[in-house]
């Protein structure tokens, strides 16, 4: 199940009936992306910018988990060796270094920022 509930009415408050579609309400994701790691991951990738909007819908145990996988992928990432004659795959792992480094720098600021 999607966890969306489908409601009764339509939304201008008649019942449903004579090819009116339900209208469907689902919560909102937590993570644009769908989870924390991949998150993470579009924010290395460059597909995901981050910044302070980014963290403002998420809740403190949301936060601490995006921390850790961003962590995470810093770890993953720092492990890769790279040969010195490929100067592109150096440029790329250091730019997805540079991507994440940012993002925790801007959750560690928005965190002490608004204290959670």
């Amino acid at each position: 199940m999607s966890g969306c509930a489908t409601v009764a009415e339509a939304p201008d408050g008649h019942p449903l009936g004579g090819g009116v579609l339900p209208h469907i309400r689902c919560p909102p994701m937590a993570f644009p992306g769908g989870s924390a790691w991949s998150l993470a991951r579009d924010i290395a990738e460059g597909v995901q910018l981050v910044t302070e909007r980014t963290f403002k819908n998420l809740t403190r145990a949301d936060l601490d988990l995006l921390s850790f996988e961003i962590e995470r992928a810093l770890r993953d990432l720092r492990s890769v060796a790279v040969p010195l004659e490929d100067i592109t795959a150096i440029q790329q792992k250091n730019r997805r270094l540079q991507r994440l480094n940012g993002s925790v720098i801007l959750l560690r600021a928005f965190r002490q920022r608004h204290k959670t």
